[in-house]
């Protein structure tokens, strides 16, 4: 083995080590403890505003099934897609634009 000269360095590349270390523990806490918890909420806000654009789209069929029973007649309506969002994990969100056929985020 080479004998080191010069062991100034040897402690400061420990100490990076280490705080590394230290923010991998507390990155993986945070997926472990609190991530699941702000997907569950989020989840639950998507599902709410899916609940009412199926309302919204039924609506909209009832209204046209009503208005012209022989003709036929082309609807668009707004549903969300995707789960919501964790505004630092996932900060996008997909929409599916009918109308204009194309994806919106």
């Amino acid at each position: 083995m080479i004998p080191m000269k010069d062991e100034k360095a040897v402690s400061v590349v420990i100490s990076v080590v280490h705080l590394f270390g230290l923010l991998a523990g507390v990155a993986a806490t945070v997926n472990l403890m609190y991530i699941p918890e702000w997907r569950g909420s989020s989840e639950a806000e998507h599902m709410t505003d899916l609940f009412e654009d199926f309302a919204d789209f039924k609506s909209d069929v009832d209204l046209i099934s009503a208005v012209s029973l022989e003709a036929e007649r082309t609807i668009s309506s707004k549903i969300s897609m995707g789960g919501g969002s964790i505004p630092v994990i996932t900060p996008h969100q997909v929409r599916w634009d009918a109308q204009n056929r194309s994806i919106k985020t």
